[in-house]
């Protein structure tokens, strides 16, 4: 997990993914575009991190162990959490499954299929901050 600098007013993101690699380079480039970041390892480490930290975005991969994306969003529903929520994935859809598309129907502010140029990751969190901001 990233530090988080007290008083910083950059927005808080946190990033979901199970691969650590992936994990890394999602922090590296959300903090190259002027993002705080914390980093959780799937949904249900993602929800201690929600209560301790109450961040501005969320970037979630679809697919993990333990709890997935999906799973992470419906529990923020569930619990009345409204943190816009990038959901990413490498594994878009099957013969009968289509990961972003429901991601898309839970809410998902933003959805991109891995591999996405870094730039884009960025611009996807700037996109879902903007929306919650004039929702």
């Amino acid at each position: 997990m990233s530090a988080v600098g007290k008083g910083d007013p950059s927005p808080l993101v946190l990033v979901v993914d199970d691969e650590p690699s992936v994990r890394a380079t999602l922090s590296l480039c959300l903090r190259a575009a002027g993002y705080q970041t914390i980093c959780a390892e799937d949904g249900r480490a993602a929800q201690q991190l929600i209560h301790d930290f109450n961040p501005h975005a969320i970037v979630a991969d679809i697919f993990m162990p333990v709890q997935d994306g999906l799973g992470l969003m419906n529990w923020l529903r569930e619990q009345k959490i409204q943190i816009p929520v990038v959901a990413i994935s490498g594994h878009v859809r099957t013969a009968d499954f289509d990961g972003l598309g429901m991601a898309r129907r839970l809410g998902a502010s933003s959805i991109l299929e891995k591999p996405f140029p870094a730039g884009a990751l960025a611009a996807a969190v700037d996109s879902a901050l903007d929306a919650a901001i004039y929702a």
